[in-house]
């Protein structure tokens, strides 16, 4: 199965190993805060809004309702799927191969990952760095695994 590429300009599909290509070339969060928004998007520049417990009187009203109201990816292996639960892995075990595949992958994810740029990721006391790469490795093995079947 071939999925889409996630970059709107680019409008192909990429079987798994063009997407295990791509994860060497990788610039990790090298476009955080640079969303200019759109006609129904508000972007978040930065990573304030979570600087605190409580969200800042003087946050924007709706960077503050995003923040309030968002969910996060998962950032570890053991958490749930929250889009396709078990549907994924209950898939994967007809694929010949397919679990080593998607370890292949993630072990190229996990070293591409080594040296991204942390600084964007950091916003006053906290540093959301690794939060950030296990999101970005929850994403490489749904994409993996959306890829193979």
């Amino acid at each position: 199965m071939m999925i889409k590429n996630i970059l709107p300009s680019q409008n192909k599909t990429m079987n798994y190993k063009e997407l295990v290509n791509r994860l060497n070339t990788i610039d990790w969060f090298s476009k955080l805060g640079q969303f200019d928004g759109g006609k129904k998007a508000v972007p978040i520049p930065n990573l304030k809004p979570w600087d605190n417990k409580e969200f800042s009187p003087k946050l924007d009203i709706n960077i503050r309702k995003i923040a309030s109201d968002m969910d996060w990816l998962p950032s570890t292996k053991e958490q749930e799927d929250p889009i396709n639960g078990d549907n994924l892995k209950t898939l994967l075990q007809d694929v010949p191969n397919g679990k080593t595949q998607v370890m292949k992958a993630y072990k190229v994810a996990m070293k591409s990952l080594r040296g991204f740029e942390t600084e964007k990721l950091k916003s006053g006391s906290n540093d959301f760095s690794q939060v950030a790469k296990g999101a970005a490795l929850y994403c490489v093995r749904m994409a993996e695994q959306w890829s193979l079947w």
